[in-house]
């Protein structure tokens, strides 16, 4: 009994502490990335779980009621990904209808306009909140459970249940958000909860067929995401759709999406967006370049800072650009010998190197002999670094995140401007 507990503490703390991450990276997925949601995502998590210790104290609820548990949290797991998407939908729609009749009313002023769209868009915020609230109200009945079984060790629970908790970041990081889709992530969560519900199950002798909750939505699971690649391009499709319509500066005549195909590294969620007659690169959601106009600025961010150096053989360094393009710019330049990057993300920069449409845009530059590739972060690169430069290029994603935002900062730019050379 002491080692069964003992491992039950450990799955089930795996379980718990895995559907926070995964619906940590849900989050990012379909608003990105910030800091102030994710603390406060956490809060709430860790908060309901002391609140469902509590509640489970004081309503002594017996031992084979674990078994309910785990039927709830599987089921919870499961529909994450559908009420999360369900819910921005929702809050998108509303948000965009009201939007419309707001702007039809010119005695609106812009304040009014920014409260009322804000009120619409707690909607989602409720709903992927309150879920995350449940299911920590649910993982918090588990642990008085497993502390009142007799003839337990209350620190080798207190132990295995913490190291759970680890366990489930190491997957999250290295296995969940980086091997696998998201949606098939829960999958895997959900199918160890209904794994220890059966277990439980047939040791305590319980007969009941609530077991088939979850099984029932397992197999819809599956059948449901069956096509998963489409059910996930059709959410984009409206989200980029919506975009297009600000973003007509970046991606022009182009209101059909014909194909998505998404790659996720590391550091980042790759969508490549088809249209009728090009095609757009979004990291994590946010767009990155899109192959009509991307040369009106990435020629001028070579060739004018170039043409004001005009000196034989400049040392030049590159921090980020893995798409290549940068780097296609700068190799027209017969006079330029060797050019350094520095590029964190060296799956991305992969990707750009292999990819036959982004490969054809950058002219082949990253497999060019001029070019010298490093991968690490750029931002202690500069630190540690003792090399002067005539010219540094910068390009990076849109800040919008806090390790992005950190090389948008007064400290980032004071270190690139040490690293250049006085005529730099």
């Amino acid at each position: 009994m002491l080692y069964f507990s003992g491992i039950l503490s450990l799955i089930l703390s795996f379980c718990s502490f895995s559907y926070e991450f995964l619906i940590i990276k849900q989050m990012q997925e379909i608003i990105g990335d910030g800091f102030i949601w994710r603390s406060l995502l956490v809060g709430v998590f860790v908060s309901f779980l002391g609140l469902g210790a509590f509640f489970q104290e004081i309503k002594h609820i017996k031992e084979n009621k674990l078994f309910h548990i785990e039927i709830i949290l599987s089921s919870l797991g499961l529909l994450v990904p559908l009420v999360f998407y369900f819910a921005d939908n929702i809050s998108s729609l509303i948000l965009t209808i009201e939007k419309e009749s707001l702007h039809s009313f010119f005695h609106y002023n812009i304040l009014v306009i920014k409260d009322k769209l804000l009120f619409y868009k707690i909607f989602f915020y409720v709903v992927s909140f309150g879920w995350t609230a449940i299911i920590g109200f649910f993982s918090g009945l588990e642990m008085p459970i497993l502390m009142n079984i007799p003839n337990i060790r209350t620190n080798l629970i207190l132990t295995l249940n913490y190291w759970g908790s680890l366990l489930a970041a190491v997957f999250s990081a290295y296995f969940f958000t980086t091997f696998l889709k998201l949606e098939y992530s829960f999958l895997i969560v959900a199918v160890i909860n209904i794994f220890v519900a059966a277990i439980i199950q047939i040791k305590y002798k319980i007969k009941s067929l609530l077991i088939l909750v979850p099984c029932s939505l397992f197999f819809l699971h599956l059948f449901c995401y069956k096509n998963i690649k489409e059910i996930n391009q059709f959410y984009k499709y409206e989200r980029i759709n919506n975009e297009v319509s600000i973003k007509d500066v970046f991606i022009k005549k182009t209101t059909k999406i014909l194909k998505i195909e998404s790659t996720q590294t590391k550091y980042q969620l790759i969508d490549k967006i088809f249209f009728d007659n090009n095609f757009a690169i979004f990291l994590d959601g946010h767009f990155q370049f899109d192959s009509v106009d991307e040369a009106d600025y990435h020629e001028t961010m070579v060739h004018i800072p170039l043409s004001i150096i005009q000196k034989n053989d400049p040392k030049v360094l590159v921090l980020g650009g893995g798409d290549g393009l940068i780097i296609r710019e700068l190799i027209k330049h017969e006079n330029i010998n060797k050019i350094k990057q520095i590029e964190l993300d060296k799956e991305f920069w992969e990707y750009s190197k292999n990819d036959l449409d982004i490969n054809k845009l950058n002219n082949n530059s990253l497999n060019n002999k001029k070019l010298i590739t490093f991968f690490e972060d750029a931002f202690l690169f500069l630190r540690k670094n003792k090399s002067k430069y005539d010219l540094i290029i910068i390009d990076f994603p849109y800040p919008y995140s806090y390790d992005l935002a950190k090389l948008y900062s007064k400290e980032f730019y004071s270190l690139v401007y040490e690293n250049l050379n006085e005529t730099g």
